[in-house]
């Protein structure tokens, strides 16, 4: 018996905005994220297919995205940092909208940055993310900064180690602690890191 075939799927819609290759998409809150090889972040509103915030979030390419409560966006570029953001529905109504395909080259206004963490990104491995299970609510307050509250519950994000990118580190946020350094093995060549994931997945964080 022959099957049929079904038709090539056909998108409902085409987001056009970047002038590089998207490396990145998250979605959040009926929001998409998209990021690409130049640093650029797009956030698209998808009830109206348009743009309700644009910034440059890294002078290189954006290599992972994540979002951690309502309303902050973790950032992951090969100029060595991750940058976790603060983007409020208020934030968006002041931010750029013109798509970096209309204009790459000028300076654009971007969210509040409440964390900026040097990291290893030679290895073009993007991090991963998942809430912070070890601590109890009074430790993990006692970590948090003083502009920190208790709405965004702690994370731990796991990264290439800083010197050797066959290890990972692993940080505890908003207290920026490295909590673990996972290192490789001496009898066993791993090789380095190109992918990390956190186990089990514990989204949404």
């Amino acid at each position: 018996m022959i099957s049929k075939r079904l038709p090539p799927a056909q998108p409902t819609y085409v987001l056009r905005g970047h002038a590089s290759q998207i490396h990145a998409l998250h979605f959040y809150k009926g929001n998409l994220l998209t990021a690409d090889a130049e640093g650029w972040l797009v956030s698209w509103g998808l009830a109206y297919k348009r743009p309700v915030a644009v910034w440059r979030a890294h002078e290189d390419a954006i290599l992972g995205l994540a979002t951690w409560g309502e309303d902050r966006i973790i950032t992951h570029g090969r100029d060595n940092k991750i940058i976790i953001w603060q983007l409020t529905a208020k934030d968006e109504s002041i931010l750029d909208k013109i798509l970096p395909i209309d204009d790459s080259h000028s300076k654009r206004a971007q969210p509040w940055i409440l964390h900026i963490l040097p990291v290893n990104a030679m290895n073009f491995c993007s991090f991963a993310i998942c809430k912070d299970q070890t601590r109890k609510p009074s430790a993990a307050k006692e970590l948090m900064k003083p502009n920190e509250d208790l709405r965004h519950q702690p994370v731990l994000i796991a990264i290439p180690n800083t010197l050797d990118s066959d290890g990972i580190d692993i940080f505890q946020f908003p207290s920026e602690e490295r909590i673990s350094t996972i290192s490789p093995s001496k009898k066993i060549k791993t090789g380095t890191n190109i992918l990390s994931h956190s186990i089990p997945p514990l989204f949404p964080v």
